[in-house]
C-alpha cells in the first residue's frame, strides 16, 4: 500500500499548477509518483458530457477509485481535482458555481496568494517523502498487460476469471482482477444506474486498467460490456491489449443465469425469485459481438479449466509482447470440433 494526496481547494487558487511542480520534485527526489488530474480522467469518462450533478458525482467516485487501485499496487499518487478552463468566461464548467466545502482537518494548508508555487510545491513533497517513511519506492522498469473476458451474462466470465487469476497465482505471476459489479459499488452505491452511468462505468474499467498497466501491473477485466465501442475504448488506450469473447448457446446462459440468481444450484440467490415459474432473467440482447477478438472460447464445450488454460497460452505471448500495441491475431476462431 503506498499514499495518495489529494489537493484541493477552490477553483483559481493554482491546484494543478501546485500538483504538477510538487509531481516534478517528487520524481527529481526518486518516488514514480502518478498525477490524477480531474479534468483529463473527466474527458475520459464522459466524452460527451451532459454536466449534470449525478454525472460529476459519477466522476468524482471515479477519480478516487482509480487512487485507491493505484495506491493499492504501491504507486504513490497526487490527485488534482480542478477543471483547466475554469476561469475562462462562457466555458460550461460543471460545478463553477458551487461553493466548495473546506477540509475540516487537512494535513497541510497552503495559501497560493502569499507562498510561490516552488514554495507549495516543495511543502507538499516534505508531506509525500513523511507519507512514504516505511513504504517500499516502486519500480516500475515493467509495462503491464490486460485482458478483457467478455461475453454474454451466463457464459462463465466470472468462473473463467477466478480459474486464471489462480493459475497465474500458482505460477507466481500477480494480477489484478477488476469487474463490472465492484465499480458499480464504488462508483454507484445507490445501485440505480442509468444508461449514461453505464457508459462512465465501462470507461473507468478501461482508464482504470490504463493506469495500473503502466505502473506494470497486469490485468483482468470481468464484464460483458455488450457496447463493442466500450471495450474498443480500452483497446485504444492500453498497448498490451487482448480481447477473449467467450460464447455458448442462449438457452445454456439463461439456465446458468436462472441457476446463479435464483439459488437453483443450492447457493443463496443474487436476485428474488421472478414472478412465474419459467420467466428468465434478464440476459442482454442487444449485446454486440466482438468482431476481431485475440481469443473466442466456447465454454459450452470447454469447461472452466480448458478455458483458463487457453487463456494463459494467450497471457504468454502478451508477455513476450511488452509494450508492442500491434494486434494480436485470432487463435482460435470458429467452434470446436
Amino acid at each position: 500500500m503506498s499514499w495518495a494526496i489529494w489537493i484541493t481547494g477552490i477553483r483559481g487558487s493554482g491546484k494543478t499548477t501546485c500538483a504538477r511542480a510538487a509531481g516534478e520534485e517528487l520524481r527529481a527526489r526518486g518516488y514514480p509518483v502518478r498525477i490524477l488530474e480531474l479534468d483529463q480522467i473527466r474527458k475520459t469518462l464522459t466524452p460527451e458530457p451532459r454536466y449534470t450533478d449525478n454525472e460529476r458525482d459519477v466522476v468524482y467516485r471515479a477519480l478516487g477509485w482509480m487512487a485507491r487501485l493505484l495506491t493499492e499496487a504501491s504507486i504513490p499518487v497526487i490527485v488534482d481535482a480542478t477543471y483547466e478552463q475554469a476561469g475562462q468566461p462562457g466555458t460550461p464548467v460543471p460545478g463553477l458555481g458551487v461553493p466548495c466545502e473546506p477540509g475540516l482537518s487537512a494535513e497541510l494548508i497552503i495559501d497560493s496568494d502569499r507562498e510561490s508555487v516552488a514554495e507549495a510545491a516543495h511543502r507538499i513533497a516534505d508531506l509525500a517523502v513523511r507519507l512514504a517513511v516505511g513504504r517500499e519506492a516502486p519500480v516500475l522498469d515493467t509495462t503491464g498487460w490486460a485482458i478483457w473476458i467478455t461475453g454474454r451474462p451466463g457464459t462463465g466470465k466470472t468462473t473463467v476469471t477466478s480459474r486464471v487469476v489462480e493459475a497465474l497465482a500458482t505460477r507466481g505471476v500477480p494480477v489484478r482482477a477488476l469487474d463490472l459489479d465492484e465499480v458499480r459499488r464504488q462508483l454507484v452505491p445507490s445501485g440505480r444506474v442509468s444508461e449514461t452511468d453505464r457508459e462512465i462505468l465501462h470507461r473507468a474499467l478501461a482508464c482504470a486498467t490504463k493506469l495500473l498497466t503502466e505502473a506494470g501491473t497486469a490485468v483482468i477485466i470481468d464484464a460483458a460490456a455488450p457496447r463493442r465501442s466500450w471495450r474498443q475504448a480500452a483497446r485504444e488506450m492500453i498497448p498490451c491489449f487482448a480481447e477473449i469473447y467467450l460464447v455458448c448457446p442462449m438457452e445454456v446462459c439463461v439456465d446458468r443465469e436462472r441457476a446463479a440468481r435464483w439459488g437453483l444450484g443450492g447457493k443463496a440467490p443474487a436476485l428474488p425469485p421472478p414472478i412465474g415459474r419459467d420467466a428468465a432473467p434478464d440476459i442482454i440482447l442487444d449485446y454486440e459481438e466482438s468482431l476481431r477478438p485475440e481469443l473466442i472460447v466456447h465454454t459450452d464445450v470447454d469447461d472452466p479449466s480448458t478455458a483458463a488454460q487457453k487463456i494463459l497460452f494467450l497471457v504468454q505471448r502478451l508477455k513476450k509482447r511488452g509494450e508492442s500495441a500491434a494486434p494480436l491475431p485470432v487463435i482460435l476462431k470458429g467452434r470446436p470440433a
